[in-house]
């Protein structure tokens, strides 16, 4: 997760919900990009997680390909890492705001 700098809030989230660094690191690079407010938002959905596994090789193990679907990885300013969780209809949330 080059360029990117973890707050305390995010370290504590990414432990207390199994959220691995290589997990991040694929949903920042292969997951779709929502702008909210002064935020970016990345979603990380079966699509996405399909031409990750192209597009990166094994980055993931059987394990996190099962569990990814639906990961949300909220980066701030100056790139820095805010919170992570899952929510697999956030897709849906975000449509609707739009």
């Amino acid at each position: 997760m080059q360029g990117f700098e973890k707050t305390a809030h995010f370290i504590e989230r990414q432990q207390q919900r199994g959220i691995t660094d290589p997990l991040v690191t694929v949903a920042i690079a292969c997951g779709k990009k929502f702008y909210q407010g002064s935020e970016f938002v990345y979603f990380l959905g079966r699509k996405h997680l399909e031409r990750a596994q192209r597009k990166l090789g094994a980055v993931l193990s059987e394990r996190e390909v099962q569990q990814a679907e639906g990961t949300v990885v909220v980066v701030g300013v100056d790139n820095h890492l805010i919170t992570t969780y899952r929510n697999p209809s956030y897709i849906r949330h975000l449509r609707r705001c739009a």
